[in-house]
């Protein structure tokens, strides 16, 4: 099994992330999980594509009551000021 994040997925956006990050190897990734990564990624990702596909594969936890922009109704300009500003979870509003 490939642990070495630069042979495993072929998304440049998820590798360059990463390696932004200085996480190298999956294992790496279990210290965090949706909130704390989508906080720690820089605006200017596509933060809920790079969560959404490491918690599908199992490399990244869900935090407890993370509940995605997108699950809530709400204007779409309000939502598009919140992706502007690398909110994607309303459990990262509380540290903005």
């Amino acid at each position: 099994m490939k642990n070495d994040i630069q042979e495993l997925y072929d998304s440049i956006q998820i590798k360059k992330a990463m390696q932004e990050l200085h996480i190298t190897n999956v294992s790496e990734l279990k210290e965090y999980n949706c909130v704390t990564l989508a906080n720690k990624l820089r605006t200017g990702y596509n933060k809920l594509m790079i969560i959404r596909k490491l918690n599908h594969l199992g490399y990244l936890s869900s935090a407890e009551n993370a509940i995605s922009i997108h699950d809530i109704p709400m204007s779409r300009k309000i939502r598009n000021i919140f992706l502007r500003n690398g909110i994607v979870y309303l459990a990262q509003l509380s540290v903005w």
